[in-house]
């Protein structure tokens, strides 16, 4: 006698635990952060204006970095956004000087890691048109300069995604001559 088995989905309890990761430590000593369905997907819906419609994104931040992961794969496709997965950081600068992204996620060690490989080098205007969004601790004023010397639209840098899921404290510039080392974030 064959017995009827009937699926039934269980609910997702928004306040169920989604994901566990260690805190960076920028800002004090690590710690364990937890977060649930519901902040986490929260998290992306707060970070999708930092995206539009027909942009093309790439980043090369792990999913290790649990703010990061909502803002730069789950706000993304809330948005529509075409995004690149690459293996390799320095993928990620040859596809912007071929001009196939529009914003693009860096943070200063990933480009002062692309600076330091010898032979590979970084083309002028690599970053032409592009805006680069970025995230944790204060911009230097370094970081900021090489940002736009190649030739980047726009910096975006926002604060507190790792903890709270959701950038609390945007700073965006359109050029190293606006004021960005007042505090405002980071």
């Amino acid at each position: 006698k064959s017995q009827e088995h009937k699926y039934v989905p269980v609910a997702i309890d928004p306040d169920h635990i989604l994901i566990i990761g260690d805190s960076s430590g920028s800002t004090g000593p690590a710690k364990l952060i937890r977060h649930t369905y519901n902040t986490f997907v929260k998290a992306a819906q707060n970070s999708h204006h930092l995206f539009e419609s027909g942009d093309v994104f790439a980043s090369h931040n792990g999913i290790n970095h649990i703010g990061f992961l909502a803002v730069t794969m789950v706000a993304p496709l809330f948005k529509g956004v075409t995004i690149y997965t690459i293996n390799y950081l320095h993928e990620m600068i040859i596809f912007t000087t071929r001009g196939f992204l529009t914003k693009v996620a860096l943070y200063e060690s990933h480009l002062m890691l692309i600076k330091s490989i010898p032979g590979l080098g970084i083309q002028n205007n690599c970053l032409r048109d592009c805006t680069v969004i970025s995230a944790g601790g204060p911009v230097s004023p370094k970081f900021v300069d090489e940002i736009f010397n190649l030739g980047a639209r726009q910096f975006t840098s926002f604060y507190g995604c790792n903890e709270t899921l959701s950038p609390f404290f945007t700073l965006t510039l359109n050029s190293n001559n606006d004021p960005f080392d007042d505090g405002r974030v980071g």
